[in-house]
């Protein structure tokens, strides 16, 4: 598209041994194209090259010690994932699968249904840090993430498969093809993962003890393993209707059980399992109306199930959560000038969330939000703009405006600087609104958002390495609180959520890919102050923390390497719900990958090669020492 023709320096080729692409094509920070080195907003972008040779168990291990991103999970590959960016919650997180949101509307606002899209389904992640209101609306206050399953646009017909197999008896195998023709092409896979896990909560006893609740004594915990299964089916079709042209589908379903250790079991002996499926449908028609105007319209569907059964049967307590987003969008992008691009749209997202809990019957509660956007990306000579506007129309709040403006300059051919300012809302979910067994307060108020970020960058051919300070200030934000919600069934475990006055959170983000002959360095480290909430305690969220890895290429079909990440202590709650200070730790791993031919390759790979005991949340089990040994066979 015209903003890469506009902003790009020249392309690095790569190499068949090469992991690291140095400056990769974007479509997250402007909704068009561009490359990382011309985004104004913070963004990272790891590609399929990279996602493959991580032998990831999930999508939270591949985030881990990533720029601005730090994820908590109660126990193993499978269980749900907390995800906090540059401090912020879940719910101020938006979570993407090629550009459709699905994320859960439910009262639980530090689990995000990521976890539920495995990663043999991904091709590439895009991490939009701060604010993106004005980019993508409510709810993108922390940033986003989006996940860009695999599409090709390739012809004939290619197969292509992995599988995967480690300890705790764990495999993810997927199969797939693509292919097609000058006017026509399709792409199909599905994935199986499974595994045995480990225990959650061995540290506890088993023994039960009594409780004050009326339902539950407190303290029993099964001491059993807690694995996952998870199934999903991936499709995507595309037919040109001219040179600028086309209309097309995308399906995604996904599947998956996990069981996991309740400190509140009746008996040692009760099973707890927590079962999602997620499914999105999307039909698009993209559209040039003339060389200077392309337009988009989309129609989009999400649907998240999630439901905790005890000894195999709904348990009522904790229950059932639906939901569901349809959203109508259209993007268009002009060319004003050779220097001058500009987009506008209109978005719609009626959304709705479903429940069934005890004493409280079923729940259905609907809201609509809308908006009208616009952008502009302006180029001249030493000096790149963008400036993003949006009009959101919220449920119970009425009309809001957000901005992102933003400028780089370059001081020479290889340095650039760069200062933006922005402002964010997000809405309360659903369930924090009406869910209130699970804190729900329905006079709860939208959160705001102002963030200044000021950079400096440098790019050549074998480096691209930037450095960003951010400050923002937070209006509103939403915290559990101290005051216990009036249903007796939860009243000694879950408070209500309140609005807390201010927050401030200050902080530095360095991101660096370097290549030296044979070897390619990729790191990540961000440091922040702790988000200030007055008189609520800050969860989850470290001073510091980060990633590093190297990789030495012995021929173009050998390599070996190592990396490790760190992080530095936090507070989290014990199972037992106390408020506990958790040390930080590091972890380091190996890996290797070798080439039997173009199309065959074998990655292995060594996790928590130290065997180290720490936990991300107090009290729930890491992986210990694993091996992984993956068998990839991908047409060339």
């Amino acid at each position: 598209m015209l903003a890469v023709f506009l902003f790009s320096p020249s392309i690095v080729s790569l190499t068949h041994a090469q992991v690291i692409e140095i400056n990769p094509v974007e479509v997250t920070a402007t909704r068009m194209e561009q490359k990382l080195s011309d985004a104004i907003p913070a963004i990272s972008v790891i590609t399929k090259e990279e996602i493959v040779r991580s032998n990831a168990g999930d999508i939270s291990e591949l985030l881990a010690g990533q720029a601005g991103i730090e994820f908590a999970r109660s126990g193993g590959v499978g269980a749900p994932i907390s995800i906090y960016m540059r401090g912020s919650g879940s719910t101020q997180t938006m979570v993407l699968v090629d550009g459709i949101p699905f994320s859960s509307q439910s009262a639980i606002g530090s689990i995000s249904p990521i976890h539920t899209i495995p990663i043999n389904q991904i091709d590439r992640v895009e991490i939009l840090r701060g604010n993106a209101a004005a980019i993508y609306g409510s709810g993108a206050m922390g940033g986003v993430i989006n996940l860009i399953t695999t599409s090709k646009d390739t012809k004939g017909f290619n197969p292509s498969g992995s599988i995967t197999y480690g300890r705790y008896n764990t495999t993810r195998s997927s199969a797939g093809f693509d292919g097609g023709s000058d006017d026509f092409n399709y792409s199909f896979s599905g994935a199986h993962n499974q595994s045995k896990g480990f225990e959650a909560i061995s540290s506890y006893k088993y023994t039960c003890s009594p409780s004050s609740t009326p339902f539950y004594s407190s303290g029993c915990i099964n001491p059993n393993s807690n694995g996952y299964i998870q199934n999903s089916l991936r499709a995507t079709i595309n037919k040109a209707i001219d040179s600028g042209s086309s209309i097309g589908v995308k399906l995604f379903h996904s599947t998956q059980k996990n069981s996991f250790d309740n400190y509140l079991a009746d008996t040692a002996s009760q099973t707890w399992e927590n079962k999602d499926r997620t499914e999105m449908f999307q039909f698009y028609i993209k559209n040039r109306i003339s060389d200077s105007w392309t337009s988009n319209i989309s129609l989009s569907h999400s649907q998240n199930d999630a439901k905790t059964l005890s000894n195999g049967v709904l348990n009522s307590y904790y229950g059932r959560y639906i939901t569901d987003h349809q959203i109508l969008n259209w993007i268009n992008s002009y060319e004003l000038t050779k220097s001058q691009l500009i987009s506008f749209g209109y978005e719609k997202d009626s959304s709705k969330l479903g429940s069934e809990l005890i004493n409280d019957g079923s729940t259905n509660q609907k809201a609509i939000k809308s908006r009208a956007f616009t952008g502009l990306l302006s180029n001249y000579g030493n000096t790149s703009t963008q400036l993003n506007l949006s009009h959101d129309m919220l449920p119970s709040v009425g009309n809001t405006n957000t901005y992102l403006i933003g400028a780089t300059y370059s001081v020479d051919s290889n340095i650039k600087a760069s200062i933006s300012n922005s402002t964010a809302v997000a809405t309360p979910t659903l369930g924090q609104l009406y869910d209130l067994p699970s804190g729900g307060v329905p006079t709860l108020k939208p959160e705001y958002a102002k963030t200044t970020e000021v950079g400096v960058q440098y790019l050549d051919k074998s480096t691209f390495a930037r450095a960003v300070i951010f400050d923002s200030k937070y209006r509103n934000l939403l915290a559990s609180g101290s005051t216990s919600v009036d249903n007796v069934y939860w009243a000694n475990y879950v408070t209500k959520w309140e609005n807390v006055n201010s927050s401030h959170n200050t902080g530095l983000e360095i991101q660096l890919k370097k290549r030296i002959n044979k070897t390619e360095i990729a790191s990540n480290f961000t440091h922040q102050s702790l988000v200030n909430q007055g008189s609520i305690q800050v969860f989850n969220k470290a001073r510091n923390y980060g990633n590093f890895d190297i990789n030495y290429f012995y021929d173009d079909k050998f390599d070996l390497g190592m990396g490790f990440l760190f992080t530095s202590s936090r507070r989290t709650y014990s199972p037992d719900y106390v408020k506990t200070h958790t040390p930080g730790y590091s972890v380091f791993r190996l890996h290797t990958s070798y080439k039997f031919s173009d199309q065959l390759r074998g990655i292995g790979s060594l996790e928590n090669a130290f065997n180290k005991n720490y936990y991300q949340i107090y009290g729930y089990n890491t992986t210990g020492r694993s091996i992984y040994a993956t068998l990839q066979y991908q047409p060339k």
